[in-house]
């Protein structure tokens, strides 16, 4: 019987040893957090930086079709 309650209570003590995790210190936590700022930062740029480059294309080529609609209505006013 002692032998039995020897080995539950080292089972017991490995199990405890085993699942307790040490609390996260305020320095790893602000860390952590600086991490994922900073790296929802650069994702924001990124997205940013596509958005802006999506638009000025859209610009561009408004800007070219509208010159090329112009220019054919003159040619076709002045072939007239």
């Amino acid at each position: 019987m002692k032998k039995i309650a020897a080995v539950l209570a080292a089972a017991g003590l490995v199990l405890l040893a085993a699942c307790h995790k040490p609390e996260p210190t305020t320095e790893n936590v602000a860390n952590a957090m600086e991490s994922d700022l900073v790296n929802n930062a650069a994702a924001m740029q990124a997205e940013a930086d596509a958005n802006a480059n999506a638009a000025a294309a859209n610009a561009m080529n408004s800007a070219s079709a509208t010159y090329s609609a112009s220019m054919n209505a003159t040619d076709a006013a002045n072939s007239q």
